[in-house]
C-alpha cells in the first residue's frame, strides 16, 4: 500500500516538473512552422506548443527528438521535451516539407 501511495506521488511530482519549464510555442501557419528556429540553453528540459492555425492537417515531425504527430487543423499539441545535449535538432512538417521547416538550436 505505502509502495503504490509513493510510486503515485512520484509520478504526479514528475508530470509537474515539465509544468515549470520553459515553453515554446509554434504556429503551423500558411504551410510554415513559425519561428522556424528555437534555440534553448543545454541540459534544459522544455515544453513545445504546436498551434497549427492552417484549415488543413500537418504531421508534426522531428526524427532527432522521436516527435510524430498529425495535429488537425484548428488545434494544438504539446510535447515535453527531456534536456538536450548541445546540438541541432530538426523540426518538419512531413506533409509540406518544401516549406514547413525548423529545428531547435541547443547552445
Amino acid at each position: 500500500m505505502l509502495g503504490t501511495i509513493m510510486l503515485t506521488a512520484l509520478l504526479l511530482l514528475s508530470n509537474l516538473a515539465f509544468a515549470d519549464d520553459l515553453v515554446f510555442k509554434i504556429e503551423l501557419k500558411n504551410r510554415t512552422m513559425v519561428p522556424s528556429e528555437i534555440i534553448v540553453a543545454p541540459n534544459t528540459a522544455f515544453t513545445i506548443e504546436v498551434v497549427n492555425t492552417d484549415n488543413t492537417a500537418e504531421e508534426f515531425e522531428s526524427k532527432s527528438l522521436k516527435i510524430e504527430k498529425i495535429i488537425p487543423p484548428k488545434r494544438t499539441s504539446k510535447f515535453n521535451v527531456k534536456p538536450l545535449a548541445a546540438g541541432e535538432y530538426d523540426l518538419f512538417g512531413e506533409f509540406h516539407m518544401d516549406t514547413c521547416q525548423g529545428k531547435i538550436i541547443v547552445k
